[in-house]
Order: C-alpha cells, then sequence, then structure tokens
C-alpha cells in the first residue's frame, strides 16, 4: 500500500494537504523540493496529486518541518510532534495495524478505528519504549479508549 493510499483511505487529499504544508512553512516549490532532495517537478507531481510521494520522502518532509499527523490524518500536532516522530516505530506500528485491524473475514475496519488503533498503538509503544507494537492486543487498546 502506498502513503497517499494509506492517507487517502484515512482522509482525502494527502496532496492539498501537502502544498498546505509547505505555504506554511513558507517556501516555494524549488526551495521545498531542495531541502528534500527532490527536483521541483516531482513535488509538483506530490502536490497535484499525480504522483505519490513514498516512505523516503516522508522521512525528509518531517525532518525539514513539515507536520506529518497533519499530512496524514488532517489533524494538526503542533511541530513539537513532527521533531520527535519515531519513523522506524512509526512505520512498525502502521504495518501492525494494516495486519492486525481486520474483521473476521479478512476486511480491513473502517478508517477511524485504523487510526485510533494506530494512535493508540503508537502511543503504548512510546510510553513503554517497545520497539515495535508486536503483542500488543488491538482489542484491549481500543477497549479502554472507549
Amino acid at each position: 500500500m502506498t502513503v497517499r493510499q494509506i492517507a487517502n483511505q484515512i482522509v482525502p487529499g494527502l496532496h492539498h494537504r501537502l502544498r498546505r504544508e509547505r505555504e506554511r512553512l513558507g517556501l516555494s516549490q524549488e526551495e521545498f523540493a531542495r531541502q528534500l532532495g527532490i527536483t521541483r517537478v516531482t513535488q509538483n507531481y506530490y502536490e497535484n496529486g499525480s504522483r505519490e510521494p513514498g516512505l523516503g520522502y516522508l522521512s525528509a518532509f518531517g525532518q525539514n518541518g513539515g507536520d506529518l499527523l497533519y499530512l496524514l490524518f488532517a489533524e494538526e500536532s503542533g511541530a513539537e510532534y513532527a521533531e520527535i516522530l519515531d519513523w522506524e516505530l512509526f512505520e512498525k506500528v502502521w504495518a501492525w495495524v494494516q495486519r492486525v485491524a481486520v474483521d473476521t473475514e479478512g476486511r480491513p475496519y473502517p478508517a477511524d478505528l485504523q487510526t485510533k488503533a494506530f494512535r493508540l498503538a503508537y502511543r503504548a509503544c512510546r510510553r513503554a519504549k517497545r520497539a515495535d507494537p508486536d503483542g500488543l492486543d488491538l482489542t484491549l487498546l481500543l477497549g479502554n479508549a472507549a
């Protein structure tokens, strides 16, 4: 699953949020692309929705001041979260949610439950200083949050 598919599954409009974040940072496409190690043309493709950024782009995006929680979930997190995001854990938790947040017939849970599961699992791993979410109980996580 690509980054855009993940983000659009949760909250459509990744490319619009990408442009808004660049503009919030006060950068032109050329300046932002240079910081992220891509061309302006590639940045334009991402912002108009004709191409999908990968995890490497997202990593650079977050490291250069972009608000990843806003980009992926359309919720502003504040700059302090963008700076402390653990990318390795982020990727592991997202993969874990995709694997376990399914019903008995293998269909993915609705986007709002996947988002909630991601947030709870990521937070639980950070608090417990866990390197990955394997072993977490999704039912328990979601039940405690209700």
